[in-house]
């Protein structure tokens, strides 16, 4: 089931493995739902990081405005 790599499993080793389709079939879970959220995760994840990127980039601006007002 797993690589060679000693790295973990990806979704799709987990996925094709028996045990795990069947512990998921006996929680009524399944592959579709669990793909639609780490779908959705990783959209929410990129608008989080994005919305920080520009929110620190602001940060800096409105340091140095200040700075100059200040000093002039």
């Amino acid at each position: 089931m797993f690589n060679e790599c000693r790295t973990e499993p990806s979704l799709d080793e987990l996925f094709g493995d028996v045990a795990m389709r069947l512990l998921m079939r006996c929680d009524g879970v399944m592959e579709s739902d669990i793909r639609a959220l780490l779908c959705k995760l990783k959209g929410a994840r990129a608008m989080a990081l994005s919305q920080t990127e520009r929110g620190a980039g602001a940060d800096i601006i409105a340091v140095h405005t200040s700075d100059r007002k200040v000093m002039g």
